[in-house]
């Protein structure tokens, strides 16, 4: 299993991926709002520190490409 998170400036959020899956997403603008501290729903991956760093990826980026089905 391979896992990353992602603070994708196309997309301008913070995407957690696990093996070629987009598992989860969280907007910069949001992260970046006045007060934000998280929400209990949250997932955990997504926690990883308050700032958004555009372009930074966290893990495996190896966890963005899909595998073969083969």
């Amino acid at each position: 299993m391979t896992v990353c998170v992602y603070d994708n400036p196309s997309t301008m959020a913070r995407e957690a991926w696990q093996d070629g899956r987009l598992i989860a997403k969280i907007s910069a603008k949001l992260m970046c709002a006045k007060g934000f501290d998280g929400f209990s729903g949250m997932p955990f991956m997504l926690n990883c520190g308050r700032e958004f760093e555009s372009g930074k990826i966290r893990g495996d980026a190896n966890a963005m490409i899909e595998k073969d089905s083969q």
